[in-house]
């Protein structure tokens, strides 16, 4: 079984930790000047945010007595600038507040038997506060012009510094609206695919750190997962369903990719993949 030679989302022999960091930083930018430029934007969710990672580390690198040479305080940079999107601008401080340092703790203790993304254990936080994330750009239901250029120019932007973006998940969001909306003859569903939901997760979140998987093709597998998933509890009417299609697959993935390794699935998906992938969306679709 050969593993993934990446670092985040980066080859590891072109970058070193340090230019990784600063990458998935400047990845995000785009998007957010966008953002920024079109809607309100809390600038207090970064400050806030990425103060009380650094300062937390700083803690438990105290009391730990911890030796690690990582920057691990411009991760909680980038990971500040993601919660602008997937927190809510309206939120509270003393939510705010507790969601970050429960997150971090949480973070931490899980971080040391499974990886874990930062982000997704927010994602979970922030439903256990049943904080309303229709108030997050994740769910901007306005798909105008300019963000859909925006996305093309972020598209362009993460390719120019070697960004590698996960298609699998929003590969198969599309062939299922695509087959449900020949399938009812109403077309206009396949725009939804440039949600920011979609985007964001398929883009920096799924392929977070490279947390979600080591081998080579468990990225895309697990992407096609997600996105099933996500079709299915959408049949379901589940609120939010595509957070929760995340966080399933995250609790899960563990045992999905050692079932990979198990049964040699890294050389067999290569020839089977994609049809099961149509297959599978198709009988979703009929049901």
């Amino acid at each position: 079984m050969n593993y993934n030679l990446r670092l985040g989302n980066y080859l590891k022999a072109k970058n070193n930790t340090k230019n990784i960091i600063i990458l998935n930083t400047l990845a995000i930018l785009p998007l957010l000047i966008y953002f920024m430029i079109n809607y309100k934007f809390n600038i207090l969710i970064f400050i806030i945010s990425a103060l009380i990672y650094i300062i937390m580390e700083i803690i438990i690198k105290k009391i730990t007595v911890a030796q690690e040479n990582i920057l691990i305080k411009d991760y909680y940079i980038y990971y500040g600038l993601i919660n602008m999107i997937i927190i809510p601008y309206n939120i509270t401080l003393i939510n705010l507040i507790l969601i970050n340092i429960l997150s971090y703790l949480l973070y931490k203790i899980l971080n040391k038997k499974i990886n874990i993304s930062l982000t997704i254990i927010i994602f979970l936080f922030l439903l256990i506060f049943k904080i309303d994330l229709s108030n997050t750009y994740l769910f901007i239901n306005d798909i105008t012009l300019s963000l859909l250029i925006t996305y093309i120019i972020t598209i362009i932007y993460l390719y120019i510094i070697d960004y590698k973006i996960n298609f699998a998940y929003l590969l198969t969001i599309f062939i299922y609206l695509i087959t449900n909306s020949i399938i009812n003859n109403n077309y206009l569903n396949i725009i939804s695919i440039l949600n920011p939901i979609y985007i964001i997760l398929s883009f920096f979140i799924i392929n977070d750190n490279n947390k979600l998987n080591p081998t080579s093709y468990g990225k895309n597998i697990i992407g096609i997962i997600i996105g099933i998933i996500t079709i299915i509890l959408s049949k379901l009417n589940i609120n939010y369903y595509q957070i929760i299609a995340l966080l399933l697959t995250c609790i899960t993935y563990i045992f999905i990719d050692n079932y990979l390794i198990k049964y040699h699935f890294n050389y067999q998906v290569k020839k089977v993949s994609l049809i099961l992938l149509t297959i599978t969306i198709l009988i979703i679709s009929y049901i």
